[in-house]
């Protein structure tokens, strides 16, 4: 590990037992005003593992990836309940700390939501924001650039405007600026869906190679994706117009021996 001040948020992670389970989401539900999105929600996250949300557009997918790291707080009129357990922590319980959180379980969008500045300064921004020391700041940035193999690619170029990458290695610098904080979960709402396929293949490879050392929460509407990626999978429907999960398990077992009528029926293609 670094010396880099980013290890003193580390330092303060939240607390990992041995016998807890990752992340336990419990009951639940979502609202947006008077209208309900998603209720009764049950997951187990595991750690180390790729975790596939898959299911028809509109059914929560995108509002329960919002939960786990309350980026929800930031929506107006959004309210949630149940229960979210991290690492053995409430995280809706009074006194969390959001910074510590978010740094713990990072996000990356379905488009890439760069800053307006050079490619350089993307990765000094999170990182300056924890603490980071200034002569760490471009050893830490090498670092993660390596991890998403970006490094080859933009090292002679990094005072360039992030704007010139191209849609997948702007995609590819946004997961390595979600990673310059070390978390422990990456969220990630369809990375791919604005790519062409052979990004997608990058970013894919980029996944796999991730799985282990990171745990991974990733919306898809791209069922072979899923299937090439996903350790478990959890499947979203609309019961009553507000979503539920119907299905979860090993990725293998959903997809060749589904339970549900429902996620036969969409995995089949014939409804969502």
């Amino acid at each position: 590990m670094s010396d880099c001040c980013f290890e003193a948020c580390q330092s303060q992670r939240l607390p990992d037992p041995e016998d807890e389970t990752f992340l336990a989401v419990r009951n639940l539900s979502v609202h947006y005003g008077a209208k309900v999105a998603l209720e009764s929600v049950d997951i187990d996250i595991q750690r180390g593992r790729v975790t596939a949300l898959i299911g028809p557009s509109g059914c929560g997918k995108t509002s329960f990836l919002f939960t786990l790291n309350r980026l929800s707080d930031l929506i107006p009129g959004c309210g949630v309940g149940g229960r979210v357990r991290f690492e053995g922590t409430e995280i809706y319980s009074d006194g969390v700390d959001i910074g510590l959180l978010r740094a713990n379980i990072g996000m990356v969008f379905q488009k890439p939501n760069l800053f307006p500045v050079s490619i350089r300064k993307n990765l000094y921004l999170p990182l300056r924001e924890h603490g980071c020391p200034v002569n760490q700041l471009d050893r830490r940035s090498e670092e993660v650039l390596r991890e998403v193999g970006l490094w080859s690619e933009v090292s002679d170029r990094l005072d360039a405007s992030a704007h010139s990458l191209s849609g997948g290695q702007q995609q590819r610098l946004c997961i390595a600026r979600a990673l310059t904080l070390r978390p422990k979960l990456l969220l990630m709402d369809e990375p791919c869906s604005s790519l062409d396929p052979m990004a997608t293949d990058v970013i894919e490879r980029l996944i796999l190679k991730m799985r282990g050392e990171y745990s991974i929460v990733i919306v898809t509407h791209n069922l072979a994706q899923a299937q090439r990626i996903a350790d478990d999978v959890a499947v979203f429907w609309c019961h009553d117009e507000s979503g539920c999960v119907i299905e979860s398990g090993h990725a293998e077992a959903v997809f060749r021996a589904p339970k549900q009528p429902d996620t036969v029926a969409y995995l089949a293609g014939q409804r969502g």
